[in-house]
């Protein structure tokens, strides 16, 4: 079933590390093509044809084409039957509402760490990693509230990691290298280091440090 997935993608935004985090927890194979977003390749000709929006990642299973990180993530876990989906109505709606924060709150207020100050110069652009007073403190608003919500809490939703906490944690895999201002949040911290705990994330984490010191 997995050999007729295929994906366009990227290893270091935040939205191609979530594909890389979900291929590996459900233990799924997929064709990768990896775009190179500094030169423009999302809005090749060639791609614009797969997504005009020109924008990744874009997955494609026996013809359909897919499109939003986190549409995806929903897709593959219902698809592959995993238990990053719960299985109670509650829990679903809890995780959809985590998933949509994430994409209109969460990943602007937390992505410039790293992609000023790790992604950018890995493509040759230097000298971009100062981060403004607005950026943080629209990190700091939304950090809180994710401290606040994990208070006594291992998982996002319910009693074990869903899409939700991979589609959250992606945004701070890099939070040593970029310098993310996490002491203040111990709860934030405590859910983000039990993660090591995981091999679909400890071997990712390090496949990117190797690629980045590559």
């Amino acid at each position: 079933m997995s050999q007729h997935l295929k994906l366009y993608s990227n290893p270091l935004t935040a939205n191609g590390i979530k594909m890389r985090l979900i291929l590996k927890a459900i233990n799924i194979k997929a064709e990768v093509i990896n775009l190179q977003l500094h030169k423009g390749e999302q809005k090749s000709p060639e791609f614009l044809k797969i997504n005009p929006a020109g924008k990744i990642p874009v997955l494609i299973d026996d013809g359909n084409t897919l499109t939003e990180s986190n549409a995806i993530l929903y897709y593959l876990v219902n698809k592959y039957e995993s238990t990053l989906w719960p299985s109670d109505n509650h829990q679903q709606s809890q995780v959809l509402t985590w998933l949509f924060w994430q994409s209109s709150v969460w990943a602007s207020a937390v992505s410039s760490f790293s992609h000023q100050r790790l992604v950018l110069p890995y493509w040759g652009f230097k000298g971009r990693d100062e981060i403004n007073l607005k950026m943080l403190e629209d990190f700091h608003r939304a950090a809180k509230h994710l401290d606040d919500s994990l208070h006594s809490k291992s998982a996002l939703v319910g009693e074990q990691l869903s899409i939700a906490d991979i589609s959250l944690a992606s945004n701070l895999i890099f939070c040593e290298q970029a310098r993310i201002p996490l002491t203040p949040y111990v709860h934030l911290k405590h859910w983000l280091n039990q993660l090591d705990d995981f091999s679909w994330w400890s071997e990712t984490r390090l496949e990117l440090d190797q690629l980045l010191n590559h």
